[in-house]
């Protein structure tokens, strides 16, 4: 929803209201002064999927924050895109990710793989790229023996490996995975369970964990994947009526909130 990032930012704190929302001022005026009282970083992931609120806000935090106090505000936007579009002259310094070298990608290859060939390790870090996450995934499926390396890689092994480790889970493990991707990213963990009709028990979670797709965020009551990818690759996988489906339930959750 609008302003997500934030929202979440200050979810917990004593001027959020018993629906755990903050208004659009007060949570201006609670970053403004946790910033000039000490030195703050604010890290905010998946900003690709920024809504145009979240931008204007973030322009105005910087903005307000830069009028003086002793200490500065830092923020860190970590994103898929190679800009983060900010406008109003707010000056940005771009730092790429870049790849694993090769040396890198075959320690992560021999953490993961048994005794791995040399064969093996070579066309992984080909397939990937370089990409942990890539690396991670190929790992995970050559390891259950549910495929093998072809000529071409990304994003269509990488959805193909996140879709053969997800159907080795039980039906209702899926259910929940599918819901949760439909809901996002970050999962709030209410809504989940409104919108499957039952509480996901801590075990089906743990379960989840262990076939790493879903965790415990930061933010308390609420759920993530494993990267916003992995999310991706399960929406994807979800059919188009299934899909429509799934959103009515999650939209009559938020409905009844």
């Amino acid at each position: 929803g609008a302003l997500q990032p934030f929202q979440q930012i200050v979810r917990d704190a004593p001027a959020a209201d018993a629906t755990g929302r903050t208004t659009q001022a007060q949570m201006m005026a609670q970053l403004t002064a946790a910033a000039r009282s000490q030195p703050m970083l604010l890290v905010i992931d998946d900003w690709q999927w920024r809504d145009d609120a979240s931008r204007e806000f973030l322009e105005s935090l910087i903005l307000a924050c830069a009028s003086g106090g002793p200490h500065p505000l830092k923020i860190l936007l970590a994103s898929r895109e190679g800009e983060t579009q900010l406008s109003r002259d707010i000056p940005t310094a771009r730092l790429p990710l870049e790849p694993l070298d090769p040396d890198s990608a075959r320690s992560a290859i021999g953490a993961l793989l048994p005794r791995p060939e040399a064969g093996t390790v070579n066309r992984i870090i080909g397939a990937s790229g370089g990409n942990p996450l890539l690396i991670e995934e190929l790992c995970h499926a050559l390891c259950a023996g549910t495929m093998t390396l072809a000529a071409d890689p990304r994003s269509a092994w990488f959805d193909l490996a996140v879709q053969t480790r997800l159907g080795k889970l039980s039906p209702q493990d899926i259910a929940t995975l599918q819901m949760a991707a439909v809901i996002g990213s970050s999962v709030p963990a209410h809504i989940l369970n409104m919108a499957l009709g039952e509480t996901v028990p801590d075990s089906a979670l743990a379960r989840l964990q262990s076939a790493d797709f879903l965790y415990a965020s930061d933010v308390a009551g609420s759920l993530r994947f494993k990267h916003g990818l992995t999310r991706d690759a399960i929406y994807a996988g979800i059919g188009r009526s299934a899909r429509i489906d799934l959103h009515a339930r999650v939209a009559t959750a938020l409905l009844g909130l």
